[in-house]
């Protein structure tokens, strides 16, 4: 969470049993810094483990990987990152899926008027040495209406996006959340949509 004494301040996260608990101190978690600066995306995958969306120096986009310890906690986990940045692009969801033997970190990002969903794969507990896979990608052009990812998630099922649609005015705008495949290929339709609000 961002730190209460500053309006302004980077996000910080720390650990804590009630929510009173002030940061800094032996809680911290990830602190911001020149060199790294986490962000508000963040999720959690289907054991409990911790994943935090950081910028570096460079602008260029991180995972921060915190590994739940004995099923309570994350104290003491050091946080591993992938090897390769996830590039300059704004990102604005990620999710993890470590169902079915496969382990994906899939992530939003935004190219012009391009909106992609892509991933990185890796097996077993060395998320550090994740790769790109190639062989996916959701992709879809907002020219004609103004499309922003919201929330993203991700399981056995599919890979689930929470759209916001703006038609015209910015008051006028629809929601959405579309299922899209896991399978390798480029997908530029959903397998099925939710109008959550319009």
């Amino acid at each position: 969470k961002q730190s209460p004494t500053m309006a302004l301040s980077p996000m910080n996260y720390w650990i804590s049993t009630d929510g009173t608990e002030a940061f800094p101190g032996t809680n911290k978690l990830f602190e911001s810094s020149s060199s790294e600066k986490p962000t508000d995306v963040f999720c959690h995958d289907q054991d409990g483990n911790l994943y935090i969306l950081w910028k570096n120096s460079s602008s260029n986009y991180n995972v921060r990987r915190f590994a739940l310890k004995d099923g309570v906690s994350y104290v003491d986990s050091a946080g591993m990152d992938l090897n390769n940045s996830l590039g300059p692009h704004p990102i604005s969801a990620i999710a993890v899926d470590i169902s079915g033997g496969q382990n994906y970190l899939y992530y939003t990002y935004e190219d012009g008027p391009n909106k992609h969903i892509q991933r990185y794969s890796w097996h077993d507990t060395s998320f550090s040495t994740a790769t790109q896979d190639p062989a996916y990608d959701v992709h879809i052009n907002s020219t004609s209406n103004k499309i922003f990812f919201t929330a993203l998630a991700a399981n056995k099922d599919g890979v689930f996006v929470g759209m916001k649609t703006v038609n015209g005015s910015a008051s006028s705008y629809g929601l959405s959340v579309k299922k899209y495949s896991k399978e390798n290929g480029t997908h530029t339709d959903p397998v099925g949509t939710i109008t959550v609000g319009e």
